[in-house]
């Protein structure tokens, strides 16, 4: 076994991975990226104080969908279909963030549901059955 040849390789691999991580942590705290997360956090904050209110989710939401946290955002708007009156625009922001994410038959199920709800205004209709065609193809 030639060990001793690979180490060179190895500790470069390393110090790849290493100095990746910090360019990225520096990247993560630059000062442009900063009020975005302390927004995302307050937004939690609010959201956590006043579950039931359905705007300070959506905002949470809205914020996490921002920073590029699309798991996020879908956690904290699922939690609103658990209200059976939930605005039909609920179904069709959870579709259009699965759509985002690639899982195109959640994105599907929800766009068309959402379709379906005739509280859903012309232009939010216009924009789920534009991506329902876009996933059929």
């Amino acid at each position: 076994m030639r060990v001793p040849e690979n180490r060179p390789l190895r500790s470069s691999a390393l110090a790849l991975a290493i100095g990746s991580l910090f360019c990225t942590a520096a990247w993560a705290q630059a000062p442009g990226n900063l009020p975005l997360e302390r927004q995302v956090d307050e937004a939690f904050r609010q959201s956590m104080r006043s579950p039931a209110d359905a705007t300070a989710t959506a905002r949470y939401a809205q914020l996490l969908a921002q920073s590029g946290n699309y798991e996020g955002a879908i956690a904290a708007i699922e939690r609103q279909l658990l209200d059976p009156n939930a605005p039909a625009s609920v179904r069709l922001d959870l579709g259009v963030l699965y759509y985002r994410i690639g899982s195109y038959d959640m994105a599907a199920g929800l766009l068309r549901r959402a379709i379906e709800d005739p509280r859903l205004d012309p232009a939010q209709r216009s924009q789920a059955q534009a991506l329902l065609k876009d996933i059929d193809k």
